[in-house]
C-alpha cells in the first residue's frame, strides 16, 4: 500500500483535457447517423466547452 500511497501523491493533476469523441449507428452495414465532437476543460480558469465537429444523417432509409 505504501507504494501505491507514493505514487498517488506524486501523481499530478492535468491542468486541461481534451477529449474526442466519435458515433456511428449503423443498421445492416448502412451508416444511419455518424456525430463527431470534442470537449474541452480547463481546470485553472473552471471553463468548459463541447463542440460538434460533424454530423451525418443518411437522408433515405428505404429497403
Amino acid at each position: 500500500m505504501g507504494a501505491y500511497e507514493s505514487a498517488l501523491h506524486q501523481t499530478k493533476e492535468a491542468k486541461s483535457m481534451t477529449a474526442h469523441a466519435q458515433l456511428a449507428l449503423i443498421d445492416s452495414g448502412a451508416k444511419l447517423l455518424t456525430l463527431e465532437g470534442v470537449a474541452k476543460i480547463d481546470h485553472n480558469q473552471h471553463i468548459g466547452n463541447v463542440a460538434n465537429k460533424k454530423c451525418g444523417i443518411r437522408k433515405h432509409l428505404g429497403n
